[in-house]
């Protein structure tokens, strides 16, 4: 498993991207859930708008992974009950966001 998450976080940079941030992402009773990061063309870190906006976003991966393992138990898609939830690559342009602009 390991190996495979070294060859994962190589994979932006193949494609010009910069790690950007690694947020955590825990439950309500702190459980981790796994990590969110972000990645941007440019090497740089995040200003206090975009960390900001960086809170809202994990709190939005862990009501998503939440709920998806929620309606994965039910539904019995894996022995465990849970299935991990895939993670695509979104590239955020905080500067257009900031603008009102759509990019997402």
């Amino acid at each position: 498993m390991q190996e495979i998450l070294q060859q994962l976080r190589g994979m932006p940079a193949l494609f010009g991207l910069y790690p950007f941030c690694s947020e955590g992402v825990f439950d309500d009773s702190d459980k981790p859930l796994g990590f969110l990061e972000m990645y941007c063309s440019v090497a740089r870190s995040p200003n206090v708008s975009e960390f900001q906006l960086i809170e809202r976003a994990v709190c939005l991966a862990a009501i998503a992974i939440k709920r998806h393992n929620e309606a994965s138990a039910r539904d019995n898609c894996s022995p465990r009950g849970t299935m991990p939830v895939r993670a695509r690559l979104l590239e955020w342009r905080f500067d257009e966001l900031e603008s009102g602009a759509s990019t997402i």
